[in-house]
């Protein structure tokens, strides 16, 4: 009775207006953008502690990684949603700046743009 499963929809924005935290309990993932897509628009994040995520965490505070289980999970909810509003305000600002350095569209272009550079360069000297 305390979870409720939502159906897909392409407001996602109107999701993450809602939310005091984002959780990402995820036991394995890729990049994980739901992550970036939280902070981003200033949610904070409880997330596994997944290679993926960790490379986050390492850098955005307000990104916090738990060890598996709901008891880990809910303790570390209970600590961000305890923060000094100040502090979080803080912390969503260096999320954004960080977002916007390491995994904005600037940043993904250039490093895409890289990779093509590096490929055509080796296909040339072939």
């Amino acid at each position: 009775g305390s979870v409720t499963v939502l159906a897909p929809t392409e407001h996602v924005e109107d999701l993450y207006a809602a939310a005091d935290v984002f959780v990402s309990p995820s036991r394995a993932e890729g990049m994980p953008f739901a992550v970036l897509e939280a902070l981003a628009v200033g949610i904070p994040v409880v997330a596994s502690n997944i290679p993926g995520q960790a490379v986050i965490a390492r850098s955005v505070p307000s990104c916090r990684l738990t060890a598996p289980g709901a008891r880990a999970t809910a303790e570390v909810i209970r600590e961000v949603l305890a923060l000094d509003p100040t502090v979080r305000s803080r912390q969503r600002e260096q999320a954004r700046a960080w977002i916007l350095a390491n995994a904005g569209l600037d940043w993904w272009s250039q490093a895409l743009l890289a990779t093509y550079d590096r490929v055509l360069s080796t296909a040339a000297g072939s």
